[in-house]
């Protein structure tokens, strides 16, 4: 197996300060971020597998990225978070990465990473690369501005 196919596959299993690790020897710096979704789903009525659970009656907040959807006939209700895998990245200053968002679920997501231009839209199964130099130490935030408030990620950047 070609080490790019290798490391691509290893992404979702590894922690990304495992994968910035194996990629620093290959002399490149790449971080694989997936668009994914998580969901919940449970009743108003107990089940043999599970207790009942009361139907949340707070609102969520704004920006479409939390998910919720009322009881159906069946008194089950669901919670959807959509949020990007990995959502914290570590690198030094002076460092040069490339971020390679992959759609995976959701049919889009509106992307914007700070300093780095206007954001893109990503479909499900499209990949696009962003690459940035970390020319001092602090944050660069990144976010779904269209899953908001829970699809967030930062880039911490250390000091050299």
């Amino acid at each position: 197996m070609r080490l790019p196919t290798l490391l691509a596959s290893l992404t979702l299993l590894l922690p990304a300060t495992a994968l910035a690790q194996a990629t620093a020897e290959t002399g490149q710096r790449q971080f694989h971020i997936a668009t994914v979704h998580l969901d919940g789903v449970t009743g108003i009525a107990a089940s043999p597998a599970h207790p009942a659970e009361a139907f949340p009656t707070a609102a969520m907040p704004p920006g479409g990225g939390l998910l919720l959807s009322p009881p159906d006939a069946e008194g089950n209700w669901r919670f959807r978070a959509f949020v990007f895998q990995p959502a914290q990245l570590v690198i030094r200053q002076g460092e040069t990465v490339t971020l390679t968002f992959m759609g995976v679920q959701g049919s889009t997501s509106r992307i914007e990473v700070e300093g780095q231009g206007e954001p893109f839209t990503l479909h499900r199964g499209e990949m696009r690369n962003v690459t940035l130099t970390a020319d001092r130490p602090g944050v660069i935030a990144y976010r779904a501005l269209d899953h908001m408030p829970s699809m967030t990620g930062e880039i911490l950047v250390l000091p050299r």
